[in-house]
């Protein structure tokens, strides 16, 4: 409330908050270290949007690798599986692939057709029509299919693109009370400021 008072407990003037524990299982007793306003959990991330990988040639098992690395998990692979698309063969896309699964891209001779296509731990499992993706994330490497374990990536000229995160790791620990800039203005936030290591 805004009007809170200091009052004294336990040896303390403080304005002093109850909070009562009024259900749940815990291994241990819960017990609070802090409470925090205006808290935002915060990422050592940079986001790539849109980065062209290359072309799809045919040819089975193709390997691309990103400007970037590690890529952090969440990336989203885009393939552009035809180019000048009429209105009618772009709803037929539409229709065929799952939602949220196509972007449609309107250009000079039509429209262009991107199709998501998804990771997995190996192609070993993937059938000749499977949109898959191995990813070693660490190096920032995209591994695709033959054409019997993953579909063979479509011919076209920039026709691969990938939107993804890298950062992580130690450069992002930093010490308490070190992030106190802001990057940009923000409409009612005068300052930032972090109590607890970034780890």
């Amino acid at each position: 409330p805004a009007d809170l008072p200091r009052t004294l407990q336990f040896g303390r003037e403080l304005c002093w908050l109850r909070a009562r524990w009024v259900g749940g299982v815990f291994r241990g007793p819960p017990r609070l270290t802090a409470v925090r306003l205006n808290a935002v959990w915060a990422r050592h991330a940079a986001a790539i949007e849109r980065e062209v990988l290359g072309s799809g040639d045919g040819a089975s098992g193709r390997t691309f690798t990103t400007q970037r690395k590690p890529v952090l998990a969440g990336e989203q692979v885009w393939v552009r599986e035809q180019a000048g698309a009429s209105a009618s063969e772009a709803e037929a896309w539409v229709a065929s692939v799952p939602a949220g699964e196509v972007a449609l891209e309107a250009v000079d001779d039509g429209v262009s057709v991107w199709i998501r296509w998804r990771p997995v731990v190996d192609l070993r499992a993937s059938g000749p029509e499977d949109r898959h993706y191995v990813l070693r994330s660490d190096a920032g490497e995209l591994s695709f299919g033959d054409g019997r374990r993953g579909r063979l990536l479509p011919r076209g000229r920039n026709n691969l693109r990938i939107d993804y995160a890298h950062g992580g790791g130690r450069a992002g620990n930093s010490g308490p009370n070190t992030i106190t800039e802001l990057r940009t203005s923000l409409p009612y936030v005068a300052r930032v400021e972090h109590d607890e290591p970034a780890t």
